[in-house]
């Protein structure tokens, strides 16, 4: 599909006024499954992020003008050759990403503090994710007080997203969530240690991005976009999964009988 060019500098579109139905608010946890889904994300935070450690910088992403959401899924974009559509989780998950490195790249350690903090009894193999990955997970953002071998409490989980409020348990189903993806890795969580990181800030980014599902209001679709474009590789996820399909103006108008 043919890539968007990047208009010049001064051309800026105004996003469109918010949809009435959809609901205002901050939070970029993913919605859980007996939860609403109707949320917003954070405001985009302040410039660009550095790029992925051991990955080079693609060009990037011309600006693209928010136009409504498909199915609770995708983001319908406008740019100025064509039409765009955003994944809203692999996008949101590229943005966490990349966030979570550039605070390990000036030492930073956001976390959100829990109220009540869990005491998570481990099976055996998440325990045995615990042992090789631990020290990344806590880079991350998590705080975690071992209790023997095989028991957690968790204390707080990353904050570099900007979230508010997480309940207890969403907070324990993100971190299982994740020791469950690292365990499914046929590696593990073994390997070199940058590599080794990145696998996890991996997970823990897809685990603590907006959902498909989730219902996003026209300011919380605006501001992705806008921190989409910032990002150093902005067409694909860290599983490399792509953030956005593009389709040319020239290939609708075909598809309608236009030339």
């Amino acid at each position: 599909s043919l890539r968007l060019r990047r208009p010049d500098a001064d051309l800026e579109w105004a996003p469109l006024s918010d949809d009435a139905g959809a609901v205002q608010g901050r939070i970029d946890a993913p919605a859980s499954d007996g939860g609403d889904p109707r949320r917003s994300l954070p405001p985009a935070g302040g410039g660009a992020s550095p790029a992925p450690s051991g990955a080079g910088r693609r060009r990037g992403l011309a600006p693209l003008r928010m136009v409504g959401q498909l199915h609770r899924t995708f983001i319908i974009a406008e740019g100025e050759q064509g039409l765009a559509l955003v994944d809203q989780h692999a996008a949101h998950e590229r943005v966490v990403y990349e966030r979570l490195l550039a605070a390990r790249g000036v030492g930073e350690r956001a976390r959100q503090p829990l109220l009540d903090p869990p005491l998570l009894a481990l099976a055996a193999d998440e325990a045995a994710v615990w042992r090789q990955a631990g020290e990344e997970l806590e880079a991350l953002g998590f705080e975690l007080d071992a209790f023997g071998e095989a028991a957690l409490r968790l204390r707080a989980v990353p904050a570099g997203g900007g979230r508010e409020s997480l309940a207890t348990a969403d907070a324990e189903r993100w971190l299982r969530d994740v020791l469950a993806e690292l365990g499914e890795d046929a590696r593990g969580a073994k390997g070199a240690r940058e590599e080794r990181f990145d696998r996890v800030a991996a997970s823990v980014a897809c685990h603590g991005s907006v959902r498909r599902g989730a219902v996003l209001d026209a300011a919380a679709m605006s501001a992705l976009l806008r921190q989409l474009e910032q990002c150093a590789d902005p067409h694909s996820c860290p599983h490399g999964r792509p953030t956005l399909v593009e389709i040319a103006a020239a290939d609708l108008l075909r598809e309608f009988g236009r030339t």
